[in-house]
């Protein structure tokens, strides 16, 4: 204890012996080093709160957008499973002249060959809100088929092929083909040179297009 005030009594006669102008300026840097460590502080806890809120609030929107494409591939995947499960029953026909695709419907091909994949492009040539997104909604389905019919027999003995394309529209409540339509791809070549195994005609892609997509919509 003794040490303890000797030293406290050599730092008030060093604190007298400074000039007044001297204390000011120590007192005023001690008070600016204060008021920087403090401001330091609290700026670091705020960017430090607004950081943590920024992931978070990513972290929320991303769980968002995971969850939000789940039930839509769900939807998808459910939507898809009853219209093959509606398709591949024996339907009745009851052929129309003019057939309307009711709102929501949805253009289906069950064919998995790459060159076909275009068939799900003509969703895209309907506006948004009358394409179906799940079953609940699904009023019409319109079905292309690919097939093929063997025209011409080569010289090598392979065949020429030309495709087919049937197209039918299907009212999911009465569960019935309402219409049917079939559009032919083009002529296998007359010839062949050096080619080996099967000839085939172009596929009439341009010409489903524009039949499906011009079909009349009953709201």
């Amino acid at each position: 204890m003794a040490n303890f005030g000797g030293r406290m009594n050599i730092l008030k006669i060093v604190w007298e012996l400074i000039s007044l102008k001297r204390r000011i300026i120590w007192i005023a840097a001690l008070v600016v080093l204060l008021v920087l460590t403090a401001g330091n502080y609290f700026w670091a806890d705020a960017n430090y709160k607004q950081v943590t809120a920024s992931r978070e609030k990513e972290k929320q929107e991303k769980l968002q957008k995971e969850e939000f494409l789940r039930q839509e591939k769900l939807q998808k995947d459910d939507l898809l499973n009853f219209v093959k499960e509606i398709t591949s029953k024996n339907l009745k026909v009851v052929n129309k002249t003019i057939p309307k695709l009711k709102s929501k419907f949805f253009v289906f091909n069950n064919d998995n060959d790459e060159s076909t994949i275009w068939i799900a492009k003509i969703n895209n040539q309907f506006p948004e809100n009358v394409i179906a997104k799940n079953k609940n909604e699904l009023k019409t389905i319109v079905k292309v088929e690919q097939q093929k019919k063997a025209v011409r027999r080569y010289t090598d003995g392979s065949q020429g092929y030309k495709f087919i394309f049937v197209i039918s529209v299907i009212d999911v409540a009465q569960e019935a083909i309402i219409s049917t339509k079939e559009i032919w791809g083009s002529e296998p070549p007359s010839t062949k040179r050096g080619r080996i195994g099967a000839a085939y005609g172009s596929y009439p892609s341009e010409e489903v297009i524009n039949y499906v997509k011009n079909l009349p919509v009953d709201p």
